[in-house]
């Protein structure tokens, strides 16, 4: 296989080109976004959110390295007293939650944790297997978390009257720009349907396809409708299963932590098993606090050549954070556990006999 000279991109990647030293359109395009951390600003921002409440801020939490990192410097760094939020939709992983509680207990921050339907949840994950086998490629293995989590985040700042919730997500750990615009903003109902459209449209479904798909996407749409209602969402959101809520404008303020803080993962890293005991798998530092993120690796491995992982290291390299060496051996170690990790969590769905997509 032919790969960038520069980062890991192969050939076979959507809309990619090479030049004749090797070099990918990707990172000859690419505009190199590093710059020095504004820790300045971020104080201005946080102190001239600061109320009389309680708490100054929630910081969502999963136990990755991102969020438990912010967490961190929320409290040792900036002296703010947070409230942490948790949504563990029944696929946390065991080393996730333990760094969870971890970080929490050794920070003294008080843990507000969702009580989410996980029978709901596993019956939404079968039925988007289904459909997926029927498709013949993983898709939208999803059950809901990040709007969960946001609506935790949003309705635990409201309840306690806090006034601004730090947020981590970090466009270096995206693929593109789009992909992260589109995390960041959300989509209207009208978006959501016109890219559905799209994709049913590029994967040419038969009528009978079409037919076979019907009953699964409507169970996994009223699962959905009803795990969201009973988080309180507004109904505009229970009746489109596929949606992300938009950040607020104002009460409770989003602030950007990667807006204004320059992010170093292994430095990172670093100071979370130091001062924290934070654990991740061997080899393997980021993307593990989900167990169904694996289903995310596959599909985009059997569409382009390259793992999600792969498409971030890729980034990575282009920003200067990481070697194309390291990106290699990450890109081999994902290959070579994620098949297993699917069918794994196949199997616990009771799915004995499911279809594999190929890669």
């Amino acid at each position: 296989m032919t790969r960038c000279t520069r980062c890991i991109i192969p050939e076979s990647f959507p809309g990619v080109t090479f030049d004749e030293d090797g070099i990918c359109s990707l990172c000859r395009s690419h505009s190199n976004t590093r710059r020095r951390s504004d820790e300045e600003a971020l104080l201005r921002l946080v102190e001239s959110a600061r109320s009389g409440s309680r708490f100054d801020c929630v910081v969502p939490l999963s136990g990755g390295k991102d969020s438990t990192y912010i967490l961190y410097l929320a409290v040792r760094e900036l002296g703010l007293r947070v409230i942490a939020a948790n949504h563990d939709q029944g696929y946390q992983s065991d080393m996730a939650r333990a760094n969870v509680r971890h970080a929490c207990e050794a920070l003294g921050v008080p843990l507000v944790t969702s009580s989410p339907d996980h029978e709901a949840g596993r019956l939404m994950l079968r039925e988007m297997l289904h459909v997926s086998e029927i498709l013949g490629c993983f898709t939208r293995t999803c059950t809901d978390c990040e709007f969960m989590l946001r609506s935790l985040a949003i309705s635990s700042a409201r309840e306690h009257d806090v006034p601004f919730i730090l947020w981590g997500s970090s466009s270096l750990e995206s693929p593109d720009d789009a992909d992260y615009d589109e995390y960041r903003h959300g989509r209207g109902g009208l978006e959501i349907l016109s890219s559905k459209l799209q994709r049913l449209r590029e994967l040419a479904l038969t009528p009978g396809q079409a037919v076979a798909l019907a009953p699964h996407v409507l169970s996994y749409a009223s699962l959905s409708a009803r795990r969201r209602r009973s988080m309180g969402a507004p109904l505009k959101y229970v009746v489109n299963p596929f949606g992300l809520v938009p950040f607020p404008e104002a009460s409770p303020a989003i602030i950007h932590f990667f807006d204004y803080a320059d992010w170093d993962p292994h430095a990172a890293t670093e100071v979370l098993e130091r001062e924290l005991g934070w654990r991740h798998p061997e080899g393997r530092e980021a993307r593990f606090d989900c167990r169904l993120y694996c289903f995310v690796e596959h599909r985009e491995l059997e569409l382009t050549g390259l793992t999600d992982s792969g498409a971030i290291a890729s980034r990575l390299i282009r920003e200067g954070r990481l070697t194309r060496e390291q990106a290699l051996a990450m890109e081999e170690e994902t290959r070579r556990r994620i098949i297993s990790e699917c069918e794994t969590i196949v199997r616990e769905a009771g799915l004995p006999d499911y279809r594999m997509p190929d890669v």
